[in-house]
């Protein structure tokens, strides 16, 4: 296990990334890479891809059996609808962790190449090493919070119901935190990505500040007395008569912007569109059985607390009982909610901040001092941006942003109204 370093964005990764190689979700070597010595298939690798086959089969086989259990000792005492609605249910369940560690393995050389094309990009744009550290640590509570979570849920379940027989709380509690650590890859990587776009969009809103404060071709002292004069087409100073202090006012004349950063700028946004498409060619499908799963636990776990808060206020004994199994209840649903809050939020982030590029890029071209080599290549960097926005979507069916989390509350409140309305 390789050490942390702090000036390495490789490092930072390495509590998600060795936590998804214990779980199967990593059939790769994260350092050979990046550092593109991973041509030859060697022993390590082969070994990683047997190891998350045997996961998968390990799914899918305490999905068999839990299946197996519901219908030998469950389902005959049930309706048809449960019996649909409960074999769905657990279809997503094991299917979205089987579907990343599947896909895993199938495009793990998307998933390479994802890391090292961030991580060359990452060389370019970012120069404040302390935002490593901040990963590091925040990639240590977020597995931590995890695994806590996902163990106390359970734990509360089976306090307030009991989980007869106990194996329910391993398998399904193991299938929980395979999602979950799926979405954290999801979730990282877009907020690095959103990072990278705010890195440069701050480069550029530089000269954005710069031009609109250099706007004057005659600069005047507190006194109003005129000490320098700017010559912005020919990048001339020249310091007119003045005080010892004014003319070390006068050295901080603002620069412009030259061809080459925004040469620099274009390369770095078509290496961030590229970026974005090795997202959704790995991402795609996990995303879709994870945000069905997601709606399919929310519309189901508020379905049942709700009948169980109409039984609870019926009751005149053991209300506490029922208080805790209601509070159970509602718990898995925020837990839902959360997971496909966050997921709908980094999109959405992601995608407003390769916006806000666009706008950046308008207000420089509103610079009337721009050089006409410059001022051309901000207007096809404009036509690029246009013809290329950025887009995150899973497989093209629904946006990943704050709209889609809209629909899914909207969708889950109007099915249980519909239910509880038509409920004899």
């Amino acid at each position: 296990m390789a050490c942390f370093k702090r000036h390495n964005f490789i490092s930072s990764l390495s509590p998600l990334y060795y936590t998804s190689k214990f779980l199967g979700l990593a059939p790769y070597d994260l350092y050979a890479t990046v550092n593109n010595t991973n041509n030859k298939r060697s022993i390590k690798t082969v070994f990683s891809v047997i190891y998350t086959f045997l996961i998968a089969c390990l799914v899918l086989a305490l999905s068999i059996h839990q299946y197996y259990y519901f219908w030998i000792n469950v389902f005959p005492r049930q309706t048809s609808n449960f019996i649909l609605a409960d074999t769905l249910s657990k279809l997503l369940l094991y299917g979205t962790p089987l579907n990343y560690l599947i896909l895993s393995v199938v495009y793990k050389r998307r998933l390479s190449s994802l890391l090292l094309a961030i991580h060359k990009v990452d060389q370019k744009i970012v120069t404040k090493h302390k935002v490593y550290t901040i990963i590091y640590i925040i990639l240590i509570i977020e597995v931590i919070a995890s695994i806590s979570v996902i163990v106390g849920l359970y734990q509360f379940i089976d306090f307030t119901w009991g989980l007869k027989p106990y194996f329910n709380f391993f398998y399904e509690g193991f299938v929980h935190l395979l999602a979950l650590i799926g979405d954290m890859q999801y979730v990282s990587v877009l907020l690095y990505v959103k990072f990278i776009y705010k890195s440069l969009n701050n480069e550029m809103n530089y000269f954005v500040d710069r031009s609109s404060n250099s706007r004057s071709d005659v600069i005047r002292n507190s006194n109003n007395t005129i000490f320098s004069i700017v010559d912005r087409h020919n990048d001339i100073r020249i310091n007119l008569p003045s005080s010892s202090k004014n003319k070390t006012n006068a050295t901080n004349v603002r620069k412009q912007m030259k061809y080459d950063d925004i040469r620099r700028f274009m390369a770095i946004y078509k290496d961030l569109q590229e970026i974005s498409e090795l997202i959704h060619s790995y991402f795609n499908w996990q995303i879709v059985f994870e945000t069905s799963s997601l709606f399919i636990g929310i519309v189901s776990t508020s379905y049942d607390t709700v009948n169980v808060f109409k039984g609870f206020l019926k009751r005149n004994s053991q209300q506490l009982l029922y208080f805790f199994r209601v509070m159970s209840l509602a718990a898995w649903v925020v837990y839902y909610g959360s997971n496909l809050f966050l997921i709908c939020l980094s999109g959405n982030l992601c995608r407003n901040e390769a916006h806000n590029t666009f706008k950046t890029v308008h207000k420089l071209l509103l610079n009337r001092f721009l050089k006409p080599q410059v001022s051309r290549d901000l207007e096809s960097f404009a036509v690029c941006y246009t013809s290329n926005k950025l887009h995150i979507t899973a497989c093209g069916i629904f946006p990943i942003d704050m709209t889609l989390f809209q629909m899914v509350i909207a969708a889950a409140f109007v099915y249980l109204c519909y239910s509880f309305a038509t409920m004899r």
